[in-house]
């Protein structure tokens, strides 16, 4: 599906809502379990086109203690500011926090899938946790502690510094 929209029909300070459902994304190593859904609203302020919304699906992720699939539900939120696109940009800007939500647009279409992109990559997690209390594998024989226990000895302790442990007891 196409994430095309013609903003030319827009006048000034009119609102429009756009819905996108089955839009179809393809990142690295991302395995989507539902469709994209992307529901905004455009507004045309007369200096840009303002992009406010939600994007929601679900992925399937790799737990990083345990290493068991699971799904993780992505709800973000869009907030973006178009401006047309001129022939000559400033070059010598420092970016700051306002900028980061600035995009642009030509031939009075704005295209959503590259914010769409960005957006699902900024809703992963930097550390991929199937649940809050996962127990992970046993470094000793690699079992998931969260299916079943293991014999392994908690802490192999150097006979060197077996005194110290004694301390604090």
């Amino acid at each position: 599906m196409e994430s095309l929209i013609d903003v030319s029909r827009i006048r000034v300070g009119e609102t429009i809502n756009v819905v996108f459902k089955d839009l179809e994304l393809n990142i690295d190593n991302l395995e989507f379990t539902r469709p994209i859904e992307v529901s905004v609203r455009l507004t045309n302020t007369g200096k840009c086109i303002t992009v406010k919304g939600v994007i929601s699906t679900s992925v399937n992720l790799t737990c990083n203690r345990c290493l068991e699939v699971f799904e993780y539900q992505i709800r973000y939120e869009i907030d973006v500011e178009y401006y047309k696109k001129k022939e000559r940009y400033i070059t010598d800007l420092e970016l700051d926090s306002e900028m980061l939500n600035i995009a642009y647009y030509e031939d009075d279409r704005i295209d959503l899938m590259d914010e769409v992109r960005q957006c699902i990559i900024l809703a992963l997690p930097m550390k991929s946790i199937c649940k809050e209390g996962c127990l992970g594998l046993c470094p000793h024989c690699g079992r998931n502690l969260n299916k079943e226990g293991c014999d392994c000895k908690e802490k192999e302790i150097d006979e060197r510094l077996a005194k110290l442990g004694k301390l604090l007891k």
